[in-house]
């Protein structure tokens, strides 16, 4: 992933095969606990469905903590 070629623009590192960012952060999981009553997560249940090696990136809840979005992206090469 360091290796591969970058454009710059306006300040930004773009991966012209992605058109995203060159240098961002991923999750290679996610997994999801409810909070018990003293403030700590509970037992954490994986998140079963998301494809072998890829990159999980901008996960966001929405207010009521019922739903949650994330992109998926790939290291670009077929597997």
């Amino acid at each position: 992933e360091l290796a591969r070629p970058e454009e710059k623009l306006a300040g930004l590192r773009i991966d012209p095969e992605q058109n995203s960012r060159s240098r961002m952060g991923y999750y290679l999981g996610i997994g999801v606990a409810d909070i018990t009553e003293e403030g700590k997560p509970g037992e954490e249940q994986p998140f079963e469905g998301i494809p072998e090696n890829v990159w999980l990136n901008y996960v966001s809840f929405n207010p009521a903590g019922s739903h949650f979005a994330f992109t998926v992206r790939s290291d670009g090469v077929a597997s």
